[in-house]
C-alpha cells in the first residue's frame, strides 16, 4: 500500500470518527432536553395571560408551543401561550395560524373575549343572503385565500366558519365550527338555530336564522378596508350595490376575491 492511499483510507477513518461523534453528540442533547417546564416559567406565562386561554378567555388552560417543542421550540415566556383544550386542539388542526398566536401574544388582555358556541342542525346546505338562494355553497365568502364565512354539514350538524375585521385589517371576531369568540363591543343574541351578532361602535353585523329548510342572512364586514355588505334583498361589492331578489345559485365556491 503506497503513503498516498495510506493518507487517504486515515482521512477518511478520522472524518468518519468525527461524523459519528458529532451524531451521538446531537442525540445526547436531545435526551437531555426536558419537555418539563420550569416553575418559574410556567407561572409567568400564567400571569402574562392573566390565567386564561389566550385565545377565546375561558379559563381551563394548558401550555402550547409557539415554536413547536419537537421543532427545537424553547420553554421560555415569549414561546409559550395558554390556549383552552378546543383552541389548542384547532391550532394543531391549521384553525388558528402561528402568526395569529404571535399577535395575540402581545395584544391580550384580561376578560378580553368572551367565548360562546351556537348550535343547528340541518340536512342539506341552503340559504338565502343578498336576495340570492345559495345551494351546497360551502365557500361562500374568500378573501386572500382566508375564509371569510364558510359552512359544512356533518352528521345534519350545521357547522359555520366565521370571521370579522376591522377597517384596519384586524381580527376581531372569530367562530370555527361554531365555537366563537367576541370581544366586549360586540353585543350577542344566541339560542338553537338563531344567532345575531353586532359591533357597537362600527357597522358590523351578522344574523343568521333557520326557517322551515333554509337560512336567511344578513352579513356586514370590513375587508381590505372596504365595507361588504349582504343584506336581505341585495349585495354591495366594493362600492357597488346588486340586486339579486329571487335568484338561486348551485356552486361551492362564490365570492374569491384577492
Amino acid at each position: 500500500m503506497n503513503d498516498e492511499y495510506k493518507k487517504i483510507i486515515k482521512n477518511k477513518i478520522i472524518t468518519f470518527g468525527v461524523n459519528l461523534e458529532q451524531e451521538t453528540s446531537m442525540k445526547k442533547k436531545l435526551k437531555k432536553k426536558s419537555r418539563h417546564v420550569p416553575k418559574k416559567v410556567s407561572q409567568a406565562v400564567k400571569k402574562r395571560h392573566h390565567f386564561e386561554c389566550a385565545w377565546c378567555g375561558i379559563g381551563f388552560t394548558e401550555r402550547h408551543h409557539i415554536e413547536e417543542f419537537s421543532q427545537g421550540g424553547e420553554h421560555t415566556e415569549g414561546n409559550l401561550i395558554l390556549l383552552c383544550p378546543i383552541c389548542h386542539k384547532k391550532v394543531h388542526q391549521g384553525k388558528i395560524s402561528t402568526s395569529e398566536l404571535i399577535t395575540r401574544k402581545s395584544t391580550h388582555f384580561k376578560c378580553d373575549r368572551i367565548s360562546s358556541n351556537f348550535q343547528s342542525t340541518m340536512d342539506k346546505l341552503k340559504f338565502k343572503i343578498g336576495g340570492t338562494y345559495y345551494f351546497d355553497s360551502e365557500n361562500f365568502l374568500t378573501y386572500k385565500h382566508e375564509k371569510v364565512l364558510h359552512f359544512e354539514i356533518r352528521d345534519n350538524r350545521l357547522l359555520i366558519n366565521l370571521k370579522f375585521f376591522n377597517k384596519k385589517g384586524d381580527l376581531i371576531f372569530w367562530m370555527s365550527e361554531n365555537y366563537f369568540w367576541v370581544s366586549s363591543v360586540f353585543s350577542i343574541k344566541s339560542k338553537l338555530n338563531i344567532i345575531e351578532i353586532n359591533h357597537n361602535k362600527e357597522e358590523l353585523i351578522f344574523k343568521m336564522e333557520k326557517i322551515d329548510d333554509y337560512l336567511k342572512i344578513t352579513l356586514k364586514t370590513f375587508l381590505g378596508g372596504e365595507i361588504f355588505d349582504f343584506n336581505e334583498n341585495s349585495t354591495n361589492l366594493l362600492g357597488n350595490r346588486f340586486h339579486f331578489e329571487g335568484h338561486s345559485v348551485t356552486s361551492k365556491d362564490i365570492f374569491n376575491i384577492g
